[in-house]
């Protein structure tokens, strides 16, 4: 497999041929903006982690590291969860008692950050 980076960040991984049309990164008919030949490194022959994720992993002396980038996105993400859930902290009050839909809708926000593809895409579930 072949890794393409750019300052260490991981933008393309696979066996797809790679070009650079108007000193522009085409590779599977993506065009990569400011990715020009002087600007971006090819490694073959790379095993990426199971979990590999492009924008997950940087590629630093030849190993795959989780970027900070990503890192600060979960948490950042995290926090708008976070945000959800206190909005609907009265629901749980001793003096009262929740729906199940208002259950549901909880734990469906504890749930966010195990969705696949978190934290780049996130199903917000409906507020009830």
């Amino acid at each position: 497999m072949k890794l393409i980076t750019k300052d260490s960040t991981c933008i393309y991984y696979g066996n797809a041929e790679h070009s650079f049309v108007n000193d522009i990164l085409v590779c599977e008919d993506v065009n990569y903006g400011d990715c020009h030949e002087d600007n971006v490194q090819i490694h073959n022959d790379i095993t990426a982690p199971d979990d590999f994720t492009l924008l997950k992993y940087d590629y630093v002396n030849d190993e795959f590291v989780v970027s900070k980038r990503y890192l600060d996105f979960c948490e950042e993400k995290r926090k708008e969860r976070d945000a959800l859930l206190a909005e609907t902290d009265w629901w749980a009050l001793s003096d009262r008692t929740m729906t199940q839909a208002e259950i549901d809708y909880r734990q469906a926000l504890r749930d966010v950050p195990q969705q696949e593809g978190f934290p780049v895409t996130v199903t917000w579930p409906t507020k009830p």
